[in-house]
């Protein structure tokens, strides 16, 4: 778990090595949580554009709080590193690292969302159509003691399948009983 918590750590002491000692976790939190805000952001977008819902957030307001997080890992990125060139690449890495976090959490939110109201209206339509007692549905078929094969015509009634025009109604407890 501490590798996945510090990826941009490890990226970053393999560019600069010992000229910077940045807290791991800082710049990896700050990714993810620019990422979350993208997804927000991206989805409060989708809700507000199909229902109205006042969801959406505002896009400066957005690009403020990435301005906002990057500002405090330039801070870091100057106070942790040995001299300013590795500061300014360290604040120019990150930047576009940032933005792209955003971008992503906004169409990965977009994506599930619509995968899942895709899978929501499939199951919604199976469950309608499979309840429908339409043509697609099958009929029961029953065996009778006597060996009399039997289809369900409709709601209680049952019709013999050898075509002898014989019906039988179901009296409950799983049993028929011919009319």
């Amino acid at each position: 778990m501490k590798n996945k918590m510090t990826f941009f750590g490890a990226i970053e002491r393999n560019i600069w090595g010992d000229k910077i000692n940045a807290n791991p976790y800082f710049a990896t939190l700050s990714i993810i949580s620019v990422l979350l805000a993208g997804a927000v952001s991206g989805g409060g977008r989708l809700f507000y554009e199909w229902f109205g819902w006042d969801m959406a957030m505002n896009n400066v307001a957005m690009a403020a709080l990435i301005v906002w997080i990057w500002g405090y890992n330039v801070a870091e990125s100057i106070v942790a590193a040995e001299d300013w060139k590795v500061a300014l690449g360290r604040s120019l890495l990150l930047l576009p690292v940032l933005i792209l976090a955003f971008a992503f959490g906004f169409i990965a939110s977009v994506v599930v969302i619509f995968l899942v109201t895709a899978w929501v209206v499939l199951m919604l339509a199976g469950a309608l159509l499979s309840g429908s007692g339409g043509g697609n549905s099958k009929k029961k078929r029953y065996s009778l003691n006597d060996g009399t094969e039997v289809e369900e015509e409709s709601d209680g009634v049952y019709r013999d399948v050898s075509g002898s025009g014989r019906t039988f109604r179901d009296v409950g407890g799983g049993r028929v009983r011919e009319d």
